[in-house]
């Protein structure tokens, strides 16, 4: 961010990660990242009912910094964070922190551990002789994961702030699948919800504002433009608007936190809203 801020350049459509991705006006994202992945986790497992919630999670400093925000959905979703349990990086097994949430009095496991740690906190749940629901980001679970888990897999809630290369009911999905099918066709296809912002990120600038510049395509100019998307449709997400106010102080650059949500089934998401939902009143 420092070197694309220093030439001007507006770093647009990707996941926000660093903390210059939340605050520098050089920063553009069009779905809000880590905030709303966490945060989703308790929603939807209050949604699903659950009031005792023990949120595991590992200790890189994003996912640290997420953790009020995730603590502050359940709340307002009339749930308890009943525990708060850190996976070290090192981890490959989760049984310790699975008996150490059930101790707490958990009834659900909210899952924000790393992807290659996901498994064993979902395996570590199903195999603990206690009917615990587990919730985790699709960001943690693409279809490679799913696969791997097989019918482990089968009940867990997923949800995040951009649809999925699973969801082909949604045009903008089957139009990605194909483009890569013709351009790709001998890569591998997409299977991770950063595939399909990607592609959103690709179709606005692409398809609105660089159409919309007049004379040279240059980073102002395409700063400007990003600046002008007003409801900006990516079919894929909740519209953007660029200059509109964001919803939460400490994350100035943050303006979409809408949110989707899923249950696997025989190891295959399957959708549960009619829409994306706005998680920005559960974390005022």
């Amino acid at each position: 961010m420092p070197v694309l801020a220093a030439a001007g350049i507006p770093y647009f459509g990707a996941t926000p990660l660093s903390p210059d991705d939340f605050t520098s006006p050089d920063s553009y994202p069009i779905a809000d990242g880590l905030p709303i992945d966490q945060g989703s986790i308790t929603y939807n497992l209050a949604k699903h009912g659950c009031k005792q919630i023990a949120l595991i999670y590992d200790d890189t400093p994003q996912v640290v910094a997420g953790v009020p925000n995730t603590v502050k959905v359940a709340v307002a979703m009339g749930a308890e964070v009943v525990a708060k349990i850190v996976m070290p990086n090192t981890a490959v097994s989760a049984a310790a922190q699975v008996s150490q949430a059930i101790s707490a009095g958990a009834t659900c496991i909210g899952d924000a551990a790393l992807q290659n740690q996901t498994p064993a906190v979902i395996l570590a749940a199903k195999q603990s002789g206690h009917s615990l629901l587990i919730g985790a980001a699709t960001a943690v679970l693409p279809n490679s994961v799913l696969k791997d888990l097989g019918s482990n897999a089968n009940g867990v809630l997923l949800s995040g702030p951009e649809l999925i290369p699973t969801d082909t009911w949604n045009p903008q999905i089957r139009a990605m699948l194909a483009a890569t099918k013709t351009y790709e066709a001998n890569s591998t296809q997409p299977y991770s919800p950063f595939a399909v912002l990607a592609w959103a990120g690709a179709e606005l600038l692409f398809k609105q504002v660089i159409p919309a510049i007049k004379g040279d395509v240059t980073a102002s100019a395409v700063r400007a433009g990003i600046e002008a998307l007003k409801d900006a449709q990516t079919g894929v997400t909740l519209p953007f608007t660029a200059s509109a106010p964001a919803p939460l102080a400490n994350f100035p650059r943050l303006r979409n936190y809408g949110i989707f949500t899923w249950v696997i089934k025989n190891v295959v998401p399957v959708p549960e809203e009619s829409g994306f939902v706005n998680l920005a009143p559960y974390l005022q």
